[in-house]
């Protein structure tokens, strides 16, 4: 896709202030949520995260997250920049006021050019968001429990419980697994959807 726009500005020529405009063309891939499934591996998340904390910590730059309230649901805004990555990035989550519906939670991350702010990228952020969760979990699992750990304990049965079921097995070798949610007939749905699941071990 080819974005373009028009950004005003002010010269001084001749003791007038003349306005100009200037067009920006630039190429902005978009991803589908089903492209990012195929490209994003899980264990290279895992080394990326870790990466990240042990060699980026001190470049990277993460602004307050911000939010502002919406009729039905509030907005939040969260940017970061990697100075020796020379990326720039935000994402955008817009959290609906209705708590039973399991689709409330809708997130969007845009890459752009650090020096100009053009986008480069955008995709949906749900499942990215689910798997560094998920990853991050996975990476402090594989520095801080003993190595012969064989029981995991999840709580919840949402989104994030399934990313982890999917992703911490590739970090310890789990023998049983352990799921805690409000509701018992709905906690039994999901452990025997899981215990189905080809990416997870048996819960």
């Amino acid at each position: 896709m080819i974005a373009a726009a028009q950004l005003p500005g002010i010269t001084h020529s001749g003791g007038r202030w003349l306005t100009r405009c200037c067009v920006i063309l630039c190429t902005v891939y978009v991803l589908t949520e089903d492209e990012l499934r195929e490209r994003l591996e899980p264990d290279r998340v895992i080394t990326a995260i870790e990466s990240a904390f042990r060699d980026r910590y001190t470049s990277i730059v993460i602004s307050a997250r911000s939010h502002m309230n919406l009729a039905g649901g509030v907005f939040l805004i969260m940017a970061c920049y990697d100075g020796a990555g020379h990326a720039l990035g935000i994402k955008l989550v817009v959290v609906q006021d209705r708590p039973q519906q399991t689709d409330r939670v809708h997130a969007t991350y845009m890459l752009l050019e650090p020096q100009t702010g053009a986008p480069k990228l955008i995709m949906p952020a749900n499942y990215l968001t689910d798997l560094r969760t998920a990853a991050t979990s996975a990476l402090a699992t594989r520095l801080l429990s003993r190595e012969d750990v064989r029981i995991l304990g999840v709580f919840g049965i949402g989104r994030l419980a399934r990313a982890h079921l999917r992703v911490l097995p590739l970090v310890r070798r789990f023998e049983r697994i352990l799921v805690c949610g409000r509701d018992s007939g709905e906690t039994r749905e999901f452990t025997q959807s899981m215990s189905s699941d080809k990416y997870c071990y048996q819960a």
